[in-house]
């Protein structure tokens, strides 16, 4: 990228003129004075009487539904050509601008089954400025002729281009001179009337899209009699004007900077992240401290004394040998379940990772459920990932097919199993 001066020699380059008269104002036959002009017509019996006799090299473009040729397709070709092949046109005519808008239009109504609906009205606009700007951006002259109709604002009237929708509004800005041919009436000396055809370059109420961006033509430029060399004073005029400004060059140069990469909306693990994570799979986790509790001091518990006795109030006596009631004696049966009771309450509590008595767990084992663990997480994770193919369980990475899969298969694919299953299906 540079910083550059412009110069005198910036004039030099090949001119884009936009020509818009009536029918029959003279578009053509100014035209035709260009040197070495191919024309290029939208109607199969152009009206070039008027240049007939001028030995006009041109190529008429149409839509050919029968066969399925439309005239945006035939333009493109054209236009590739001129770019990539050696020829010996220096000026490329297009009459007029406006019958190409009508064959595009024309082609996208039979696409549609006959109908040119509301949003076509944005594709022809999209369709057409990408045209006209591919046919501007030709290294050599370039002219497009448009008709003009009449129009009625409030309380005036004037002149616009034959177009419709945005591109009636945009087109007078994609030229370097926008000029409207017009004829005029003067009377000679002898007092006769003649009338005269001339460029208007300077706008009025009447045509308020003429401009000229040279600054050089003259408001009213009078076309010859017989419109023979009238391209060539144009170009003279923007030409020459301007000889004192300095010459083109580079200023300075400026290093494109490289853009960021696009933001990621999902998170990818990485191959280091990957490695990382079998690596910790091999690692045996340190175990927190386990609180273990007091062991029980039996020698200063306290027996209980076997000779105490207990008188419940239905008058039965209790002690640690036998239940007596009057002169019988009953022996103590549940003092077995009891001791095992207390025997339970005092037994310290059992760790909930303790093994059983004599089983003896390796250190291989371990780490063998330690990783058996971890993989089954590492896998409950990759199917709940919604942007894994489910066939071969490779990352999707691009959104559109993801979204493309999910809505067509009900489930995530990616490109090449995509493909396998759209070709099985079709």
């Amino acid at each position: 990228m540079n910083i550059e001066m412009t110069g005198a020699e910036d004039r030099q380059g090949p001119w884009k003129l936009a020509i818009a008269g009536t029918p029959g104002s003279g578009k053509t036959m100014f035209s035709s004075t260009a040197p070495e002009p191919l024309f290029v017509f939208f109607q199969q019996d152009p009206r070039i009487k008027s240049v007939a006799d001028r030995s006009i090299p041109h190529v008429k473009i149409v839509n050919d539904f029968t066969s399925g040729s439309y005239a945006v397709d035939q333009l493109q070709a054209l236009l590739m050509h001129l770019q990539l092949s050696d020829h010996q046109f220096q000026t490329l005519v297009v009459d007029t601008g406006d019958e190409l808008f009508q064959q595009m239009k024309a082609g996208r109504t039979h696409q549609n089954g006959g109908e040119f609906g509301p949003g076509d009205w944005g594709w022809i606009a999209d369709a057409y400025r990408e045209l006209m700007l591919s046919i501007i951006d030709l290294s050599m002259h370039v002219i497009v002729t448009f008709h003009t109709k009449l129009a009625v604002d409030d309380d005036h009237s004037f002149r616009e281009l034959m177009l419709q929708g945005q591109a009636k509004d945009e087109a007078a800005g994609w030229f370097d001179i926008v000029a409207a041919l017009d004829t005029f009436e003067v009377t000679n000396d002898d007092g006769r009337s003649e009338t005269k055809r001339a460029l208007l370059t300077e706008q009025s109420r009447m045509y308020p899209w003429v401009k000229d961006h040279s600054g050089a033509l003259p408001r009213r430029f009078e076309l010859s009699p017989h419109i023979t060399d009238d391209f060539s004073r144009v170009l003279e005029i923007v030409q020459s004007s301007g000889t004192g400004t300095s010459e083109h060059q580079v200023i300075a140069e400026v290093a494109p900077v490289a853009p960021p990469p696009p933001p990621v909306n999902r998170e990818i693990p990485s191959p280091e992240e990957l490695d990382a994570r079998k690596h910790d799979a091999h690692e045996i986790p340190e175990e927190p401290p386990q609180e273990v509790a007091a062991p029980i001091d039996t020698q200063d518990t306290k027996a209980p004394d076997v000779s105490a006795e207990v008188t419940t109030p239905s008058g039965m006596s209790i002690d640690t040998d036998s239940l007596t009631q009057g002169e019988g004696t009953v022996p103590l049966e549940s003092e077995p379940a009891d001791s095992q009771q207390q025997a339970e309450s005092v037994a310290p509590p059992s760790s909930p990772e303790a093994e059983p008595a004599g089983e003896d767990v390796s250190d291989e084992q371990a780490v063998a459920e330690l990783q058996e663990q971890l993989g089954a997480e590492e896998a409950e994770e990759e199917e709940n990932n919604p942007y894994v193919c489910k066939v071969c369980g490779i990352a999707v990475d691009d959104t559109d097919l993801h979204e493309l899969t999910q809505i067509r298969y009900q489930e995530y694919l990616c490109l090449p199993h995509f493909k396998e299953k759209l070709n099985a299906s079709k």
